[in-house]
């Protein structure tokens, strides 16, 4: 991926320095390199049940980046790209509510090429039930003028049973089927492409298409991903990078996710 003007890397320090989030302090290697980051925080009991972690850290980083490496190799597995994936473990922040999360946090995180921040809270329903939620943000989407984007928070949560086992919090957060793995899609393409690099945005906005396709419960984030991955096969086409999109029709552009599977 190639680095952003030198304005922008200037306005990623500037945000830093103006805008220090005591939360994330433990959030090493945010302000470090471009690739595709995504911030980890911290997944715990609810306050009522004292704040504590719901299971170890490094099982928890392992089952995330496994699952974001599986999208980014399928997306961009015809490129070569030797772009990076980095879950950056967030200690010690996990926000109460969306309303900690303000619009000024959100351009400094995406100045700092962070594409995906989520955590996690297991709230007692009873002697023999918990709910398990999670609460996803993606970044850049904001950025996007056009198509208009959805909202670059998102939500899911599921019931377990009580105090559920390790590997059922991380088979719902990072299994095949996770939210976890259509959120980090859209928000790679959509850094991609606001960094320009029209082949990847357009390859992680395919396979968001592809994920989304079983969820007909999101349907606004399947038009916004769909929409701007034409965008990006016009771009591709009119840019100067490789990828056999020159000679392709208007009709091919505008189906490009279907052209671009079946090359």
């Amino acid at each position: 991926m190639r680095f952003r003007p030198a304005l922008q890397g200037l306005l990623a320090t500037v945000f830093v320095a103006i805008y220090p989030c005591a939360a994330h302090a433990q959030c090493h290697g945010v302000a470090n390199g471009t690739g595709y980051k995504v911030l980890l925080d911290d997944v715990d009991f609810s306050n009522a049940r004292g704040n504590q972690p719901v299971l170890s850290r490094d099982l928890l980083i392992t089952a995330v980046q496994n699952a974001v490496d599986n999208v980014k190799n399928k997306a961009l597995q015809k490129l070569q790209s030797q772009d990076s994936v980095s879950v950056i473990p967030c200690t010690g922040w996990h926000p109460s509510s969306q309303a900690q999360i303000s619009a000024t946090y959100i351009q400094a995180m995406a100045a700092n090429h962070a594409t995906l921040e989520f955590w996690g809270t297991l709230y007692s329903l009873g002697p023999s039930q918990d709910e398990f939620d999670i609460h996803y943000i993606m970044f850049d989407l904001p950025s996007i003028p056009s198509p208009p984007p959805p909202s670059g928070f998102a939500y899911t949560k599921t019931l377990m049973g009580n105090r559920p086992a390790p590997q059922q919090i991380t088979r719902f957060m990072a299994d095949s089927n996770a939210d976890l793995l259509v959120y980090f899609a859209v928000a790679a393409g959509v850094q991609a492409y606001k960094d320009e690099e029209w082949d990847q945005a357009a390859s992680f906005l395919c396979e968001a298409g592809s994920l989304l396709k079983s969820r007909p419960n999101q349907a606004n984030l399947m038009n916004f991903t769909t929409q701007l991955a034409t965008q990006a096969g016009f771009k591709l086409r009119a840019s100067s990078e490789p990828g056999g999109t020159a000679m392709m029709t208007d009709d091919q552009i505008r189906n490009y996710c279907t052209f671009a599977t079946s090359r």
